[in-house]
């Protein structure tokens, strides 16, 4: 293993027979901020398990999509799965990088330690002509998995609030520059159009090239052009609903970033609180 947050396809193709590799596949129905890749039957890496993140690992009690389970719901789904936590984790996802980050995001915060996304996801495995399956890996025995909550890789709406006055962290916001200056209306009903005061903006295409993640240096520019150079910068991460925002938190980290949180409710709670501000 490498010590960056990221595996190549031909290491993967060498694992898919070792027991202690959970390949996971993240990837989700609705897709907003790119055009979709679209697949007319089911196309999986081998040994693949599912990770549903839009309900299985979405807290159904809130009134928000997407948000972040709670650490039992979370729990119980692993064992479900077969996963333990000395398990290492890849995950990929079927738009090449859209929904992994966001997985491999919920890891880091219930504490589980060798988690890994598949740089380029299943359209780069393709172009390796790489095996594919049709079908998910038939769960075994439920496992043991004990979740350990680190509260490092989070900001609340209060935290997000609090740093309009002190500044603390720089808040970085996902989505395109359309949506983000307010120049068109939010694909959610309810929910203001702009971004969050003093915040930048850095859309996540930006942080890719095609399917895959952009080089160590070329991610450190773009951080650079926003005027972050200090790898202890603090940083918190947002976009529409808490899916695109992990990108950049990824590529942050991928660029050796050390101080990185997310906005989990992001512009779907900030948007749609009439007693919080707004810029355009």
């Amino acid at each position: 293993m490498n010590n960056l947050p990221l595996v190549n396809g031909d290491w993967v193709a060498t694992q898919l027979a070792n027991d202690k590799i959970k390949l996971v596949d993240a990837s989700m129905k609705k897709i907003v901020g790119k055009e979709p890749i679209v697949y007319e039957l089911p196309i999986l890496l081998p040994q693949s398990l599912p990770l549903n993140i839009e309900t299985a690992l979405s807290d159904s009690a809130s009134l928000l999509s997407n948000t972040m389970p709670s650490v039992k719901q979370f729990s119980d789904y692993m064992m479900e799965l077969g996963i333990t936590n000395d398990d290492v984790v890849v995950i990929y996802d079927n738009q090449g990088m859209y929904s992994a980050p966001r997985a491999w995001w919920l890891f880091k915060v219930m504490g589980h330690k060798n988690v890994y996304v598949l740089d380029g996801g299943l359209p780069k495995w393709q172009l390796e002509k790489q095996p594919v399956v049709a079908s998910y890996q038939a769960l075994g025995e439920k496992s043991h998995y004990i979740t350990q909550l680190q509260h490092e890789w989070m900001a609340n709406q209060s935290l997000v609030v609090a740093n309009l006055k002190n500044g603390e962290y720089t808040l970085i916001d996902a989505r395109g520059a359309v949506r983000f200056h307010g120049q068109s209306l939010e694909p959610r009903p309810n929910v203001r159009p702009g971004h969050i005061p003093n915040s930048l903006n850095l859309p996540f295409a930006k942080v890719l090239n095609g399917d895959r993640f952009k080089s160590v240096q070329a991610l450190k520019k773009e951080f650079a052009e926003l005027g972050i150079e200090d790898v202890d910068h603090p940083m918190i991460f947002s976009c529409g609903s808490g899916i695109t925002a992990c990108i950049l938190l990824l590529a942050a980290h991928i660029a050796g970033f050390n101080n990185l949180r997310l906005y989990d409710g992001s512009w779907a709670q900030w948007g749609s609180d009439e007693s919080l501000p707004v810029s355009l």
